[in-house]
């Protein structure tokens, strides 16, 4: 059974390091105090790594640590000049006068495929800016809870919306779904590469919606046609791809508490509940720490992408108990998530 695994992780692994051979773990967000600085024979300008009169902006790097990708070294550049390469579980910070600059991510072509992104940013007196460098894993319905190494992420934390907020939507930046907005003082928070992304809109008293999504490989549908692979699909892709990618990183306790299969055909959807610590946008007063998120999701497939809405169930108005949901909270959340699903133009 092992031997067919592999067999199959090495056929549809169309993306990251062809040199992997077993399943790995998606890797693990690091943290200065975490991590390793990267070593001064891979920094080639280091006058930009210390401070100085001027240089009154700050930008650091932190690339996850793990076995996906990790035989890639990562070339960062700066306005088109590279400053240093970075490998797994390393971090490096830069100092830089306030002004435009052009960061990049580069990968020459070897053991690794050839890659490059870029973003630009403009940096104030006195700005501190972070980015993750994260290679996520690439869900594969085919092969249930396999994680394939993705394409390298760069994100900026705290970063603003990438996707269009025309009057009263969001419009996803893969062109393939339109969320409605509510009324009020809302943040929308997103992230996106080519094939995958996350949306999530948010306010002050704990309520926080939005959808995660990816794109499938284009036998897909033939696969999720079949109830037999369907339904642990579905499942997989919360405890193999969201769980781990997107909410373990916020909190290694989180997990899921609930989970059934709703309806049938093509309205077919895996529902669950998760728990994610000190994750609420809601604050005790008392106590200065956030409430626990407790998120209904609702896992679909619709045209190519795998779906997986999430909107918090325990908010300030309407408090649930993480631990004792009760009959009645399960069932206003898979209505909630129901409207939800209904809400949204798929494109």
């Amino acid at each position: 059974m092992k031997s067919r695994l592999i067999t199959l992780l090495l056929a549809l692994a169309t993306a990251g390091c062809s040199t992997m051979s077993t399943v790995l773990a998606p890797n693990t967000p690091i943290t200065p105090q975490s991590g390793k600085p990267v070593p001064a024979e891979r920094i080639y300008q280091r006058e930009l790594t210390v401070p100085s009169p001027g240089r009154t902006a700050k930008v650091s790097f932190l690339r996850d640590a793990g076995f996906l990708g990790g035989g890639c070294t990562h070339k960062i550049l700066v306005d088109g000049q590279i400053v240093f390469a970075i490998r797994s579980g390393e971090y490096q910070t830069l100092h830089l006068a306030p002004g435009r600059y052009l960061f990049g991510l580069e990968i020459e072509r070897g053991i690794c495929p050839e890659f490059s992104s870029s973003h630009s940013l403009v940096l104030s007196d006195g700005a501190e800016d972070t980015y993750r460098i994260l290679i996520p894993p690439l869900y594969n319905p085919l092969m249930g809870s396999i994680a394939l190494p993705g394409s390298p992420r760069v994100e900026r934390i705290g970063a603003s919306t990438e996707g269009k907020v025309p009057g009263e939507s969001y419009y996803a930046p893969l062109g393939n779904f339109v969320l409605p907005l509510d009324r009020g003082n809302i943040r929308i928070q997103d992230n996106n590469d080519a094939r995958s992304g996350i949306v999530s809109v948010l306010d002050d008293m704990g309520n926080n919606h939005g959808i995660t999504y990816a794109g499938l490989p284009a036998n897909a549908e033939a696969v999720l046609s079949d109830p037999a692979k369907r339904d642990p699909a579905y499942r997989g892709f919360v405890h193999d791809y969201v769980l781990p990618t997107y909410f373990r990183p916020i909190s290694a306790q989180s997990k899921i508490v609930h989970e059934e299969f709703l309806s049938s055909g093509l309205d077919r959807a895996f529902f669950a509940v998760a728990v994610i610590p000190e994750a609420s946008s809601a604050m005790d007063a008392k106590t200065g720490k956030r409430w626990d998120s407790v998120r209904a999701l609702l896992v679909f497939y619709n045209n190519k992408f795998m779906y997986m809405l999430h909107s918090e169930i325990n908010t300030v108005f309407d408090p649930v108990s993480a631990t004792s949901l009760t009959n009645k909270d399960l069932e206003a959340a898979r209505k909630k998530m129901q409207r939800m699903r209904a809400s949204i133009r798929f494109q």
